[in-house]
């Protein structure tokens, strides 16, 4: 009659850091019978497999070990030690997610395995190979622990804030990245799925594909039931394209991208413009001529800056409103929205935050700048050469023969 038998397993798993491959960690076990007697001095047959992902996950390893239990049932086996029977365990993707060691037994070493029990392994086994993704160093006194199924240093095996995965396929981006325009307004957020609530360091990284475009986080804390991260898109992208960023927060990785597009027309190539983002989200070009940033594209926003509703009217009426050119959507861009008086003189204000309409004596600083004979009087004495530096060249969006054109201010 075949006795059953019980593994107890020590709580104690040690590494075992060989020169050479392959790799082990020490594991030991107490062989009893169901009656709680020990089992000395026999002969056993193990399978030991590593499961990843959860406790019945796929095996990503499997060996067998032959070994005899001690005077006091006591047995030890060097896991990545044994005869393979699955994969390699040099291979075994630690960072990648939790692992869990499968343990069977036959108790008259022969290959009759029986399921004896799962636990998760923590901290050591992830020191094996620091090479495969997981944080080499650490200092005296820390260990390295599975903080979510992510090898992390820690002190005391008290894990930081960490997540149990990082999206940027669904980041939800606001602004706009254009050519040779310094980025403004620009944002990603990055959702994110909790494990350990906790604080972390934020972050900075540099685009690769199209250069010259920072991510920066800021420090924070992470949710334990998910969030997002906000990423700020600051500098000015080298070219068109994709730019990417490596993200690497929380023990988790992607890859962020952001699409950079050509300046548009009608504006002026050899110039370098801002940007900048309306109320509405829509991203829009500045330029600096002399002293003042000017709106380098026409407004239009359906929203005053406090978020209220502009209503559209096409007819007559005294409330604020905007309509398209020819009430045709298609003259959106680049002609914007028309707005009329009472919306302009609306105290909520028809301009994003910072803007403001200008005023008379805005208009002579930028007609004088671009013509410097230009004296501003009371007969209304316009400027003969102004118009040309602020008109786009071509008839595309002005009228024949749009003699003077030059858009030398980039206005």
């Amino acid at each position: 009659m075949r006795r059953t038998i019980h593994l107890f397993l020590l709580l104690s798993i040690t590494a075992t850091l060989c020169a050479q491959a392959p790799q082990a960690f020490d594991f030991q076990g107490i062989a009893r019978a169901t009656t709680g007697e020990v089992l000395p001095s026999q002969a056993i047959a193990l399978r030991i497999g590593i499961a990843s992902g959860a406790v019945n996950g796929p095996l990503v390893y499997q060996e067998t070990h032959a070994v005899t239990t001690n005077a006091y049932g006591l047995f030890t086996v060097a896991v990545g030690g044994g005869t393979p029977v699955l994969g390699t365990f040099a291979a075994i993707p630690w960072g990648e997610a939790p692992h869990f060691l499968q343990v069977e037994l036959d108790a008259t070493g022969g290959t009759a395995y029986q399921p004896i029990g799962t636990q998760q392994l923590l901290s050591v086994p992830y020191a094996l190979h620091a090479a495969n993704g997981l944080p080499a160093g650490g200092t005296s006194g820390q260990v390295l622990t599975n903080c979510c199924g992510v090898p992390t240093w820690t002190t005391s095996g008290v894990c930081p804030g960490t997540v149990s995965e990082l999206q940027c396929a669904l980041a939800v981006h606001t602004g706009s990245l254009i050519a040779g325009v310094a980025a403004g307004g620009v944002f990603s957020n990055v959702p994110y799925e909790g494990c350990l609530a906790g604080p972390h360091p934020g972050q900075v990284v540099a685009s690769t594909g199209v250069t010259g475009l920072t991510a920066t986080l800021a420090p924070g804390s992470f949710d334990p039931l998910g969030g997002t991260l906000t990423y700020a898109i600051t500098g000015t992208p080298s070219g068109t394209g994709t730019a990417s960023f490596a993200l690497h927060i929380g023990g988790r990785r992607c890859t962020l991208t952001r699409t950079v597009l050509p300046l548009p027309g009608p504006f002026n190539p050899a110039l370098d413009y801002g940007s900048d983002v309306d109320q509405d989200g829509n991203t829009f070009l500045t330029i600096t001529i002399g002293g003042q940033e000017w709106m380098a594209e026409n407004l239009r926003v359906s929203t005053f800056a406090n978020g209220a509703a502009i209503p559209n009217i096409t007819g007559s009426t005294s409330a604020a409103t905007w309509v398209h050119y020819n009430n045709d959507a298609q003259y959106e861009v680049p002609y914007g929205k028309l707005y009329n008086w009472y919306a302009v003189n609306d105290p909520r204000g028809v301009c994003p935050s910072g803007w403001h309409v200008p005023s008379d004596a805005e208009w002579n600083t930028l007609i004088g700048e671009l013509d410097p004979a230009y004296l501003p009087g009371a007969s209304g004495e316009q400027s003969p050469t102004a118009g040309g530096a602020l008109k786009a060249t071509g008839t595309a969006n002005w009228q024949a023969p749009n003699t003077g054109a030059t858009n030398s201010s980039g206005f």
